[in-house]
């Protein structure tokens, strides 16, 4: 470096550092800091908005879509297995009801697999469970159209092929693509909480330090001018405060919303859906019971199967449930964990009707499996696939719509929760760089006829 640019410079700083001490220069300085503390604002602002959003997003649109399309695809297998299994008990022809339900069941599942392939959102997490069930579901059909042209005892082989096929590769890739886009969900929204505060901290700080900049600047130019106040100053002040309360408002009601959603809403949808998936399930066992007649260690192990399934959903039984209710116990189970969960408005009733038509239900299926023991196969034949009240499918249809019903409000719930959050986050930028550009504005022109007077 040369001699001449060292005492070039040097001037430059003396004569920047000189003017920064003068009233224009001080008050050139302060409007810096005051747009800057705006652009600060906004810019930290919008960092809270965009983790807010994408948390919305990825619980809202994302994860939960399909987590929920994942375990309407493993009940209505369930429904599918059930179907085919009261179809080879009753002997049924192809214009059965049973058979008729299956091919609708079959048909939903395949086009349910299809929109589920087209909306990927996490790659190989879901790819691979949802080619499994393309291709076992094929697998499964071929086997279940040989069953139909064999007798009761000679079919036993191809059911329990069936039957492994459908439990122990169709169910659990359902039951991965669950996972997969659970996991995913419980990783943003934990990981969003953890957050949500540091991430609007920021903002606020900001906020106040562009506040306190404005206080400072207008106290200067009372010092220095004798007026009392400036009027465009005195607006930059008041949107800030204004921006500042409604941003703070909004970031903090979407985050109440999104605890609601995901804890009060999804958490119930969830254990709903999947003890709807294990219900469907744990139905083909009954059928099973009566295939197996005859078979003494296939039919034990088709009855503590369903006893296990039935265990998920409300423990042991009817009886010790019933005593627990009334104690005011939390009871264990899926259906459990939604009474311990209720909130919104006719939840408890449908969900005390839900846990009701699973204790008739498993009541009767106690009667079914005393018949089979005492060797009554008609009798317990025709209570496995009655529809009358007292009988067995009577009972389950009225557990699955209470089950339904119940869901249902969580849902509607859920979706309202969601679209509200998503409605107050798509004003916020608006708000946002409407606000920030009106303090800039404001504070420029608020400054420019008092830095104009110190021009001559």
């Amino acid at each position: 470096m040369s001699t001449q640019t060292l005492t070039a410079s040097a001037p430059t700083k003396l004569a920047l550092r000189d003017y920064l001490r003068t009233t224009p220069g001080w008050f050139t300085l302060a409007l810096v800091g005051c747009i800057l503390g705006a652009v600060l604002t906004g810019a930290t602002a919008f960092y809270a908005y965009r983790g807010t959003r994408e948390a919305v997003q990825t619980v809202g649109r994302d994860a939960v879509p399909s987590i929920v399309a994942a375990e309407s695809i493993r009940a209505t297998l369930g429904d599918a297995h059930s179907n085919i299994m009261n179809a080879i008990v009753a002997n049924e022809g192809e214009d059965g009801p049973s058979l008729k339900q299956f091919r609708k069941d079959m048909n939903e599942v395949h086009g349910e697999l299809l929109t589920a392939s087209r909306n990927i959102t996490y790659g190989d997490e879901e790819a691979k469970p949802i080619l499994t069930m393309m291709t076992k579901l094929g697998e499964y059909e071929r086997v279940v159209g040989q069953i139909k042209g064999q007798t009761k005892d000679a079919a036993i082989p191809t059911i329990q092929v069936a039957n492994q096929i459908m439990r122990g590769a169709l169910l659990p890739a359902a039951v991965e693509l669950d996972k997969a886009n659970f996991h995913h969900l419980t990783e943003t929204y934990e990981a969003h909480r953890n957050a949500a505060f540091l991430a609007v901290l920021p903002f606020l700080g900001f906020a106040v330090l562009t506040l306190l900049g404005l206080g400072i600047l207008q106290f200067s130019l009372y010092r220095k001018t004798s007026r009392v106040a400036n009027p465009l100053l005195l607006v930059a002040t008041a949107i800030l405060v204004g921006f500042t309360a409604y941003g703070g408002y909004t970031l903090k009601s979407v985050e109440s919303k999104l605890v609601s959603f995901k804890q009060d809403a999804f958490d119930s949808v969830h254990a709903l859906w999947t003890a709807k998936a294990i219900a469907y399930d744990a139905n083909a066992d009954e059928s099973l019971y009566l295939i197996y007649d005859g078979h003494k260690d296939q039919q034990n192990a088709a009855i503590a199967t369903f006893k296990g399934k039935a265990g998920l959903l409300l423990g042991e039984g009817p009886k010790g449930t019933e005593v627990d209710l009334k104690a005011g116990k939390r009871l264990p189970g899926l259906l459990g964990d939604e009474l311990a969960n209720i909130t919104f408005p006719g939840e408890k009733e449908a969900a005390l009707n839900t846990l009701n038509g699973w204790n008739d239900y498993r009541k009767i299926d106690t009667q079914i499996t005393d018949l089979l023991q005492q060797g009554k196969y008609q009798e317990a034949l025709v209570l496995d696939l009655g529809t009358k009240p007292g009988q067995s499918n009577w009972a389950f249809d009225r557990f699955d719509k209470a089950l339904d019903a119940t869901t249902k409000i969580n849902q509607d719930s859920f979706d309202e929760s969601v679209a509200g959050a998503f409605g107050s986050l798509d004003i916020f930028p608006y708000a946002l760089a409407v606000s920030i550009l009106g303090i800039v504005a404001a504070c420029f022109f608020g400054m420019k006829p008092r830095l104009e007077e110190y021009r001559f």
